[in-house]
């Protein structure tokens, strides 16, 4: 409630942005860089498995990232 709910830039690395959690709408977003995942600090969420993406050139601090950004509708279309 009363949460902006916009993409924000990760603190760790500003060349790339996070949408917000597609579960809770929430902008609190935390990159692990050790386990490769995004994970929303409110719900628990965390973003999918990246090795598709590597496998297709994605660099490997990116896929992380784009994982977390796809959404099952947009892949759809």
């Amino acid at each position: 409630p009363g949460r902006k709910r916009e993409a924000y830039r990760d603190q760790m690395s500003v060349d790339y942005i996070i949408k917000p959690c597609p579960f809770c709408g929430s902008i609190h977003i935390q990159v692990d860089k050790c386990t490769k995942r995004v994970r929303c600090k409110d719900c628990f969420a965390t973003s999918g498995m990246i090795t598709k993406l590597i496998q297709k050139g994605v660099p490997e601090e990116e896929a992380p990232i784009r994982a977390w950004n796809t959404r099952s509708y947009e892949e759809n279309n």
